[in-house]
Order: structure tokens, then C-alpha cells, then sequence
């Protein structure tokens, strides 16, 4: 059997991701259904939560709050809800601490009294390091002022290997890159076992955004590659939990787009493709 060279693969691939993105009109493949999108305010959420609503999905959009401030500006960007109604779409904020039990709980609540049920959950939150540096700083002191997102990368303030890593920090992965999914892939799922079959007998769909750091691993990112290996098989063993039910489980887990700030700029030259993919890279994933 004749196997592809890398080259090949990828030029495929670039072609597939061309033809995704050269469609000028929507194809509506999501009309009407409901999309729960955590870290919905910025980068892979805010993408993924746009794209389901160009599809015709309703979105809730949950974060820690609904407006985050640009890199280049000191304006902050449209908040992802209001520019999903700008373009005729339905769509709601939903203030959400997603390790918290409560919280998810409220948040599920919400979906299903606003649009009357849930058909899709994405669990994409990620949270800033100079923010995490300083609720790392907090919680190292003993002040109980704690918000948490769907995924952090302590390591990125300084790689360290497991020998000489804080325990706090990889606790503080753990509680919200995993506890977090964990609470999402539960509740959501609560939800969906309630809910009546689509036509095509599926009642609803589950999307945790892993790493390709939960798969190989990397030196002196013990705490983000140990929580996100535990989002892959999470998410394994969810899909067989919710198979009779007819729910689908899967995980997407990103290369240098969601883990780039755990490598350095001087890596970029060593992409075979030059450069980091972006959050829409995995938009366009069918």
C-alpha cells in the first residue's frame, strides 16, 4: 500500500480547508438547532459560536464575561452575541464559572428555557495567561477569589519539568481543564437524554476541544498535557456512556493553534506548514 507523503497530506488537507471557506453562502445545515458554546467571548469559541450561527444555529454564549479586549486596540471587540444578532441570528450571553457545578447547572437551565432545548455542546473556553498569572497568584495566597474557564495553560508563564512544577498549579489545571468538561459533558447530557430524537434519531451532539498536547505530550507542561490526556479518554468513554442514548461525544484536539503559547516564536520556522493555524482551521473540521 502506497502511503501519502507528508506533503501530500497536507496539500489535501490545505485543499479541503479552501473549499470549506470558499463557500459564499451558507448552507443553513444547522437551522434552528440549539448550541451551548463555552468561551464564546474570544478565540476558538467566539469562532466556533459564529460559524454555528452562520449554519442557522441559536447560541448561547457563555463566558466569563461577554465583552474581551483586542491586543491592538484598547477598545473591546463586539461581543460574540450581539454580533451573532447583527447578522439576524438568536443569540444570548450567559455569565458561566464552567467548574462550577451550579453554574453548569444554571447554564443548561438557561438554554432550555430560552430556545427549549439543547442540541449541541462545545466545551472551547480558554483562559489568558497574564489572567490566569494573577488568579495563580491569588490562590497560592489563600484568597478564595477564584474564576475559573474551560482551559489554561499555567506552563505557558515558564515551562518547568514535574520535579520542580507547584502542586497548586497542576491542581488549578486539573479543576478547570478537566472538572469542567467533565461537568459539561454531564449536565448537557442530562439534558439531551430528555429530549426528543431528531429525525435522523440523534439526540444531540457533544464537543470537547482537547490538544494534541493530550496526546504526545510535551517537556515542562506536566499540568496542561496531564488535564488534556484526561479529555481524551473523557471524551471516550462519555461516547460509549451516551451511545444507547443516541448522544455523540467527540473531541477535537488542536495542534499550535490553541497550545502556541506554550511554544516559543522561534518554533514557527519549524511548522511544516510555517505558520499556526487559527480558530478557524478547526471551524471548518466535518
Amino acid at each position: 500500500m502506497l502511503v501519502p507523503s507528508a506533503h501530500a497530506r497536507i496539500s489535501q488537507l490545505f485543499a479541503i480547508k479552501m473549499r470549506a471557506q470558499s463557500r459564499s453562502l451558507s448552507t443553513l445545515r444547522l437551522q434552528d438547532r440549539v448550541a451551548v458554546v463555552t468561551g464564546a467571548s474570544s478565540g476558538l469559541g467566539r469562532a466556533i459560536a459564529l460559524r454555528y450561527a452562520a449554519e442557522g444555529a441559536c447560541i448561547l454564549c457563555a463566558d466569563l464575561q461577554p465583552n474581551i479586549a483586542t491586543k491592538v486596540a484598547e477598545n473591546t471587540v463586539t461581543a460574540t452575541h450581539e454580533l451573532v444578532r447583527e447578522r439576524g441570528g438568536r443569540s444570548f450571553f450567559a455569565k458561566t464559572d464552567v467548574s462550577d457545578e451550579e453554574s453548569m447547572k444554571k447554564l443548561i437551565l438557561a438554554a432550555v428555557q430560552e430556545f427549549g432545548r439543547v442540541d449541541m455542546y462545545v466545551c472551547a473556553a480558554l483562559m489568558n495567561t497574564a489572567f490566569l498569572y494573577q488568579i495563580f497568584l491569588l490562590t497560592k495566597h489563600g484568597i478564595s477569589s477564584m474564576v475559573n474557564n474551560a482551559a489554561i495553560a499555567p506552563e505557558a508563564l515558564g515551562p518547568l519539568p514535574i520535579y520542580e512544577s507547584p502542586t497548586e498549579m497542576f491542581d488549578l489545571t486539573m479543576l478547570v481543564n478537566t472538572r469542567s468538561v467533565y461537568l459539561g459533558c454531564k449536565y448537557a447530557g442530562i439534558q439531551m437524554m430528555k429530549q426528543d430524537h431528531h429525525s435522523n434519531g440523534d439526540r444531540g451532539w457533544i464537543i470537547n476541544i482537547a490538544s494534541i498536547l493530550g496526546l504526545v505530550g510535551k517537556a515542562g507542561v506536566i499540568a496542561y498535557s496531564s488535564a488534556k490526556g484526561a479529555v481524551v479518554n473523557m471524551t471516550r468513554t462519555a461516547a460509549l456512556d451516551y451511545a444507547p442514548h443516541r448522544i455523540h461525544v467527540n473531541a477535537i484536539a488542536p495542534g499550535s493553534e490553541s497550545s502556541r503559547v506554550l511554544f516559543s516564536n522561534r518554533m514557527q520556522a519549524k511548522l511544516t506548514c510555517n505558520r499556526y493555524s487559527n480558530s478557524n482551521d478547526c471551524c471548518y473540521l466535518e
